[in-house]
């Protein structure tokens, strides 16, 4: 994988997994509020409650023990009030909570007073006072429904951006592993592409492109075990005469250069009808299909010829049928090499003086 691909993939995922951590802190902040505003509500139910022990409507106690529940109701007040410090993330809310249940409390303790000595009424009217705007009773709640919508808001707030961040980390970590998805597919792609291009090439000759003797074998035994309903086909062996004293004369690249043209020609002759292989040297083969399978493969070797400088370049050709006679693809072959070889013989000693022919045994000789 290259470089700023990599690179690109892996800050993806690192900024899809710091978008899951940020949502899991906001998600946590949220749960702190929620906490929050639980201690609040808990504050209130404990703080409506102190008014009715205070004036001793809980049964008919005396003044000290109300004194006593009232001083264990402070106690436990301010227990809740010190679990906002951890929950809302500052004291400020405590203090301010306390700061007005600290002026409440000694409100409370006149009123125990005054219910004790038998003047409820005047205690209760004494109580009533305490909720009117700017005493005590009265700024602690406002304290509460301040520091409550606080708590919600900031949840509120949380729950937006804990959506948002999921929405973000969900589209980016998509967004990785949709690369990483495209990036297996162009690999195994590339793969698939070079595993083809492989095997091209292993039957594939590297100087004419042509098909080459492996491919040729195969071809030959697919035919020999199925062939075709009816159709004859044949195949033909090709050698150039006068090529050794082309390429000692010109060299190995114009020799090379012949073989490639040579080959382009052999080609386009056979492309519609079958198919052309070199099998090594200036060796060729080609398989032609249908009636005028064998007049196809005369034609194709009669137009392998060039002329260079005193050097003429000929063609000699052995052929036979491919037929389900029970041959083997060596007999088959064979059988060309043999006729080739009989072709290059009467070539010879038909030839006037001072032509170039090669003296080499059959291409597919035992």
């Amino acid at each position: 994988m290259p470089g700023r691909g990599r690179l690109a993939l892996v800050a993806m995922w690192l900024l899809g997994l710091a978008s899951l951590a940020s949502v899991l802190v906001l998600q946590g902040r949220v749960d702190q509020r929620r906490q929050a505003q639980l201690a609040v509500a808990s504050l209130r139910l404990q703080v409506g409650a102190l008014p009715r022990t205070a004036l001793g409507l809980n049964g008919r106690q005396a003044r000290a023990t109300v004194q006593a529940e009232l001083d264990s109701a402070e106690r436990q007040i301010a227990l809740t009030a010190g679990r906002l410090d951890g929950l809302s993330g500052n004291r400020t809310d405590s203090r301010l909570i306390m700061r007005e249940a600290d002026a409440l409390f000694p409100l409370l303790a006149r009123t125990n007073a005054v219910a004790s000595a038998g003047h409820l009424r005047t205690a209760t009217v004494g109580l009533g006072l305490a909720l009117l705007p700017g005493a005590p009773g009265y700024r602690l709640n406002e304290t509460f429904d301040a520091i409550g919508a606080k708590y919600d808001r900031q949840a509120a707030s949380a729950r937006r951006l804990a959506g948002i961040g999921s929405a973000i980390a969900i589209a980016l970590l998509l967004l990785a592993f949709s690369f990483v998805l495209w990036r297996a597919s162009r690999l195994a792609r590339e793969k698939h592409e070079l595993l083809e291009q492989s095997r091209h090439d292993a039957v594939t000759d590297q100087l004419t492109g042509l098909w080459n003797r492996r491919q040729l074998f195969s071809d030959l035994e697919e035919l020999l075990a199925s062939p075709g309903a009816g159709e004859p086909a044949v195949l033909g062996v090709l050698d150039l005469d006068g090529f050794k004293a082309y390429n000692d004369r010109f060299g190995h690249p114009a020799g090379d250069a012949l073989l490639a043209r040579v080959a382009q020609t052999l080609r386009r002759a056979v492309e519609n009808w079958g198919a052309a292989y070199r099998i090594g040297g200036d060796e060729f083969c080609v398989i032609a299909h249908g009636a005028g399978a064998d007049a196809l493969v005369q034609s194709a070797c009669a137009t392998l010829g060039e002329r260079a400088d005193g050097i003429t370049i000929t063609c000699s050709l052995g052929t036979t049928p491919i037929a389900a006679d029970g041959s083997t693809t060596d007999q088959v072959l064979h059988r060309a090499d043999q006729r080739l070889y009989n072709h290059k013989r009467s070539s010879r000693a038909t030839a006037p003086a001072g032509s170039h022919h090669d003296d080499r045994r059959p291409v597919f000789a035992a």
